[in-house]
């Protein structure tokens, strides 16, 4: 007479660990899912600041003020009136100036043809606001410079903070990016030296009258 072979019972899976399995199963779908959100909106609203002025700068060395070797360059953030949008146009405007004198090691060449443009720039909202080109002497003393230094006002800012687009993420502020540009004098050959200095919001903020209010 043939035994009969005992079935092996598993046992029943619980409502607990089907939860588990349907929010692991959501956990690691949002792991993935969220951070390519937030990769696909920052690079379709990410900023090349002045790009179509750097476009064809040879050797265009990327930094803050500290890289400018060749000459004292001062600038400064004299007013910055971070006002509502009014009609659908954004109101707000911020001042600047700047000058340029020799230092030390200008007198071992000649500086010609200074050009610098300001922007005022930032991500996730895809914001840029340009000036014109400014064409500007290296002077002899910071005295004659600051004389004759230049004034820019560049309107139509955003009224911040704003948002991002998504979740937890909010603009507070705008960078200041300047391209300067000149050529280099020495033993009578030229040498074209392209700069883009970024200059972060809470740099160029102090001294100025208003700012944005957080």
């Amino acid at each position: 007479m043939k035994k009969k072979q005992k079935k092996i019972k598993t046992p029943k899976r619980s409502i607990l660990f089907l939860g588990s399995l349907i929010l692991g199963t959501v956990i690691l779908f949002l792991a993935i899912f969220i951070p390519i959100q937030y990769t696909e909106k920052y690079n379709k609203n990410k900023i090349i600041p002045l790009e179509s002025e750097t476009e064809n700068a040879t050797d265009l060395k990327k930094g803050n003020l500290s890289l400018l070797k060749d000459f004292e360059f001062r600038l400064s953030c004299t007013e910055y009136q971070d006002l509502e949008m009014k009609n659908g146009q954004n109101q707000g405007y911020a001042t600047f100036q700047f000058y340029i004198y020799s230092n030390e090691q200008t007198s071992d060449y000649r500086i010609q043809n200074a050009k610098v443009y300001l922007s005022l720039a930032a991500d996730w909202i895809h914001f840029e606001k340009k000036s014109s080109l400014y064409t500007t002497t290296i002077y002899s003393t910071e005295q004659e410079a600051r004389t004759s230094r230049k004034q820019v006002t560049l309107r139509n800012l955003p009224d911040l903070p704003v948002s991002g687009g998504l979740p937890f993420v909010t603009v507070g502020s705008l960078n200041l990016y300047l391209y300067i540009s000149y050529v280099k004098v020495i033993h009578g050959e030229n040498k074209t030296e392209n700069y883009l200095i970024k200059v972060p919001y809470k740099t160029y903020i102090v001294g100025a009258r208003g700012g944005i209010e957080k």
